[in-house]
Order: structure tokens, then C-alpha cells, then sequence
């Protein structure tokens, strides 16, 4: 069964829906640029099904068709706004981070606490253009065919989850779209909207990230924590963008649970 059929679908808006279960303080979980869940679902459900005081909330927004980042920012925060109630967590993955901070940084959102895996302030301007060449010109047949190949290089190391939903996710991601989400990041830094985010944020890199320059966002991130008090930095062992090995979901899973339990 598809993990994500467990979830109720709720309120909608320009594309994005809100899909939920349990009960609680609302947990809204950004997924990465596939937009619907995978990259993500296997850590945040187990945990927060776990905790019985907090709702997993899946902020999916694989049929958005904004014209911007900006634009889709402003969306989240008129659907996240409907359901926030009293106070809220965040928890964002890789490109998903990006708009959780944008949006808790540019609303009045009762954000209490964020959880972000895998964030980044930029990627290499060379990787951004050459995606969005790449993705906008490739038949959707063969990036079909290629999809999941390029993703366990980009996204792993897989290590013992080389056959993970996430890379089906991939696949069934529509080029195009990635493509235009992709062109959103071209030059651009969100370095200052993860300095201005005031709740209290926990950061996860993966030791083995081949998507991003890592030794940039590692120094990044680190310096916010040392200037941050409410800002914390933990490395991930042989994990990549996203997490897949047993071994290091396992461990960032209890990782997690320890931050929404404080």
C-alpha cells in the first residue's frame, strides 16, 4: 500500500493540499521538490505516530503551478495560516526547508520549533542551469527511464534502500515542473531567511551530500549555530540529501523524536 494513502486529505489551495493524521499539535512536514511526500514520509510518520501529541500534517504540493517561489510562499502561508491554531512545529526536507523558513519567517505563523533536514541556503549556480537545461529538454520517456538511476546518485548514497519510494517519486515527478521549481533557485541565496528565523531550529546535514557543496553549508550553518543559541547543527553519518540508509534513518529518527520531546 501507498504510505501515503494513510493520510486524510484536508483543506486545498492553488494546488496545495494538506494531508493529515493523528491528533495534536500540528507538525506541518514539507517534502522535498517532489512535492508529495517521499523523500520524507518514512522519518517524519514513524515519529510522529510515535508521539501522540502532534498531528502529522503533509504539506503536499506536487500539483502547485506557481509562477514563482514567492508565489508559493504565499500560498503556504494562507493554507498553513487556516491550521496552525495556537502553535505549530515545522519540519522541512531539502527544498521544503526553503519554504518552511520563508514561510515562518515572513508570517506571524506560531511557529514554536523547526526541524529541518537537509537545508541549504544555495546550490552551485553550474548544477541549477545545467538541471534546467537538462530537465527542459529531455522527453519525459527518457527521463522516466533515467530517473531513478540519477536520483540514487544525486540524492544517496541509497545503501540498503536502493529500491526506496522516494525513486519512484522521481519518476512519476512530471520534468517540467521540476524544472520550473528548479529555475527558482538559479542565483538566488535564502541565507537571510534562515538568519532571521527566531524559534527555536534544528538542523540535519548529511555527512555524504553530493547535491549541495557541502563544506559551504556545513560552514554556513555552523556559524549560524555559534552565533545562534537556539540554532543547532548535527551531521548525519552516511547519509546523502536524503536519508535512506537503515542505519541512518534509525538513528535520525530518535534524533527527532528527542527535539520534539524537549
Amino acid at each position: 500500500m501507498d504510505p501515503l494513502s494513510q493520510l486524510t486529505p484536508g483543506p486545498t489551495h492553488n494546488g496545495v493540499t494538506l494531508r493529515t493524521a493523528g491528533q495534536g499539535t500540528p507538525v506541518f512536514v514539507v517534502p522535498g521538490m517532489e512535492g508529495t511526500g517521499e523523500s520524507c514520509f518514512h522519518l517524519a510518520h514513524p515519529v510522529l505516530r510515535d508521539l501522540d501529541t502532534y498531528q502529522f500534517v503533509l504539506v503536499d504540493y506536487g500539483a502547485e503551478v506557481h509562477d514563482s517561489f514567492d508565489a508559493l510562499v504565499d500560498t503556504l502561508i494562507t493554507l498553513i495560516g487556516g491550521a496552525a491554531g495556537d502553535h505549530c512545529v515545522f519540519w522541512g526536507q531539502s527544498f521544503g526547508n526553503l519554504l518552511a523558513a520563508a514561510v515562518a519567517e515572513g508570517s506571524n505563523l506560531p511557529v514554536e520549533q523547526l526541524l529541518l533536514v537537509s537545508p541549504f541556503t544555495r546550490l552551485p549556480n553550474w548544477k541549477v542551469a545545467l538541471g534546467v537545461t537538462v530537465l527542459s529538454l529531455t522527453p519525459p520517456p527518457l527521463y522516466r527511464a533515467t530517473a531513478r538511476l540519477g536520483g540514487r546518485y544525486l540524492f544517496g548514497p541509497a545503501g540498503d534502500q536502493p529500491d526506496h519510494p522516494f525513486f519512484d517519486s522521481l519518476r512519476r515527478s512530471p520534468p517540467r515542473d521540476v524544472a520550473r521549481r528548479t529555475n527558482w533557485l538559479r542565483k538566488r541565496s535564502f541565507a537571510s531567511v534562515f538568519s532571521g528565523l527566531s524559534a527555536p531550529t534544528r538542523v540535519w546535514l548529511g555527512a555524504e551530500d553530493r547535491l549541495v557543496d557541502l563544506d559551504a553549508q556545513k560552514a554556513y550553518f555552523s556559524g549560524l549555530a555559534g552565533r545562534r543559541d537556539h540554532v543547532e547543527l548535527t551531521m548525519i553519518p552516511e547519509s546523502g540529501h536524503v536519508v535512506l540508509p537503515s542505519t541512518a534513518v534509525a538513528s535520525t529518527r530518535e534524533q527527532l523524536r528527542s527535539a520534539l520531546r524537549s
